[in-house]
């Protein structure tokens, strides 16, 4: 009957020893990549429109916009002045929130 598998565990640097070939001695294994990388070949924007970082972003846009818009033009919008100026730059505010959002999921997701 064969011997059981070892179980996986990582090694700290001393119990590591490495020869000319750049092989791991001892029975090393090396540590597993990051869970949250992304698979080879992605590009950025296709990280960036997948449908959980666009939900996220939206989301979090959602959220902190409004809050951004109701400090920012709440007297606009409560003496009944909100004109076209007061709708572009409340649009632009939740832009800000949208993209940050996507862009710390897409750095996280990649591993950066």
């Amino acid at each position: 009957m064969p011997a059981p598998p070892k179980s996986r565990r990582y090694l700290n640097a001393s119990e590591i020893t490495i020869n000319k070939n750049q092989q791991i001695k001892n029975n090393a294994y090396r540590p597993a990549p990051p869970q949250f990388a992304t698979p080879a070949g992605t590009s950025w924007t296709a990280d960036a429109f997948a449908p959980k970082v666009v939900i996220r972003a939206v989301y979090m846009a959602l959220i902190v916009g409004t809050i951004l818009v109701m400090i920012n033009h709440g007297m606009c919008i409560y003496n009944g002045k909100f004109n076209f100026t007061c709708f572009w730059q409340s649009a632009l505010t939740y832009l800000v929130p949208y993209s940050v959002s996507t862009i710390s999921s897409v750095l996280t997701m990649r591993g950066n």
